[in-house]
């Protein structure tokens, strides 16, 4: 894939970023306007969760586990030196064969010490192979820990988008609020006046009502999804220490969605759980060619030095002192010509294991190409939407605020005005809805295609 795609792609992915735009909602009293103020974003929430998140520090063991795994490895290229000594006190008793009436005993005294070093020169190429699959071990791992903050960004996106929804619903059910007791009270003078009927009155309280449950409702799942968020960026109790205010998102324009094509071939080339599946598939091809060692012989070069010495005390011996030195150099091999086969067996559990990962990464290629087909067609299914109740929700409020001079000259009857003020409300509910939807689906698309936070700055 060349250049000019990737940066295709990137720079449609900028572009499509969230961005705060319009004033923030108006909360209902002090205490709602203190428990709304602060200024997380989700860049700054995804990167606290990236930082924060056990998940994180659970792959980063892990990498260190596989590069321990590797130097292991390594140290089978190097000689191993082996030193040994011991001091023993031994109490013989001893028969002799030609004085059968006889026997001896003595208190003996004896001590060793040994160095010696053995290097593997040659087993088959198994060495270089196991080395390998200990090197594709660390990138498999290197990757999984990317995979995993691909899917911790989305994670964290989704709960920030779903606080967002709720800050919306929220601010909907505020304005419904307003707007029934600013009528309610209109309705109250006028019928005070004798100008009204007492059940206008009731209806604009009752609306006014139901408006505080919407908001209830909506600031319970704000609650709700501020737990889960707090819960992804790892801050202990999972509780925000400072409650977010969301802003409203600018989604992107429709030449703003890449291609498929373009997106496929990022996804292919850069997706960190088909490159963990690549990484893993190496190491059992790796360990297959390792298996093949076993039907070759193994040569060692080795060398030593050792040091015994032996006193003691025989009644009819004097006492005496034996020292003995051993030095040896040289080669050694072994060659297994039967096993009852072991090493075909070995070798064809290898061999299965390679194929099934290779059958693992043509699996995970096809839902790579599936799951990000379906992200772009919701993405582009989200952005015609979301015109759509933009549009609607435009052309609602101007019938609204119409019916609303109407009803206030006495034009347009009470039942009218519900019906405008409830469809305002839906079609609200339903704008807000789809823009959060297509910041959903934009951050779906990018996490499909394999783009993180930090990649996109």
């Amino acid at each position: 894939m060349n250049r000019r795609t990737i940066l295709t792609i990137l720079l449609a992915f900028g572009f499509a970023a969230p961005a705060a735009h319009g004033e923030n909602p108006d909360p209902v009293d002090t205490a709602e306007a203190h428990e709304l103020q602060s200024s997380l974003t989700l860049r700054e929430a995804q990167r606290i969760a990236l930082q924060q998140n056990p998940s994180i520090r659970q792959g980063i063991q892990r990498i260190r586990a596989a590069e321990g795994k590797l130097r292991q490895a390594y140290s089978a290229w190097w000689p191993t030196v082996t030193a040994r000594g011991g001091l023993y006190r031994r109490e013989a008793d001893r028969q002799i064969d030609f004085r059968n009436y006889e026997r001896l005993q003595a208190d003996l005294t004896e001590s060793d010490v040994a160095l010696e070093a053995n290097w593997l020169l040659f087993n088959g190429f198994a060495r270089r192979a196991e080395t390998l699959a200990a090197g594709y071990g660390v990138e498999q791992t290197h990757q999984l820990q990317l995979n995993t903050r691909r899917l911790i960004t989305e994670a964290v996106a989704t709960a920030y988008l779903q606080s967002q929804l709720a800050m919306e619903m929220m601010e909907i059910a505020r304005k419904d609020r307003e707007f029934n007791r600013s009528l309610e009270e209109n309705a109250r003078t006028r019928y005070e006046a004798g100008a009204a009927a007492r059940t206008e009155l009731l209806n604009f309280s009752m609306k006014a009502l139901q408006a505080d449950s919407d908001y209830i409702t909506a600031q319970k799942d704000y609650q709700v999804a501020c737990t889960v968020l707090a819960e992804l960026m790892g801050i202990e109790g999972s509780s925000l220490p400072a409650p977010m205010q969301l802003k409203a998102t600018r989604a992107a324009s429709a030449e703003e969605i890449p291609d498929f094509e373009q997106s496929l071939a990022y996804a292919l080339a850069n997706r960190p759980d088909l490159l963990a599946t690549e990484a893993a598939t190496d190491a059992a091809n790796s360990l297959k060619n390792a298996a093949k060692g076993a039907w070759m012989p193994a040569i060692a070069a080795t060398a030593g030095f050792s040091y015994q010495k032996q006193s003691g005390f025989e009644p009819e011996i004097p006492p005496h002192n034996l020292e003995q030195y051993n030095s040896h150099v040289g080669l050694t091999a072994r060659w297994d010509i039967f096993t009852g086969g072991r090493r075909s067996g070995a070798f064809q559990e290898k061999k299965a294991e390679a194929l099934a990962m290779q059958a693992e990464q043509e699996k995970v290629k096809l839902e790579i190409a599936s799951s990000l087909r379906q992200a772009t067609l919701a993405a582009q299914t989200a952005l015609q939407i979301r015109d759509r109740q933009e549009q609607a929700l435009d052309m609602t409020t101007r019938i609204r605020n119409d019916i609303e001079e109407l009803y206030r000259s006495g034009a347009a009857t009470l039942t009218r005005l519900n019906e405008a003020q409830r469809d305002l409300v839906r079609a609200a509910g339903l704008a807000a809805a789809s823009r959060i939807r297509l910041a959903l689906a934009l951050e779906k698309l990018r996490s499909e295609t394999g783009i993180l936070p930090e990649t996109l700055e």
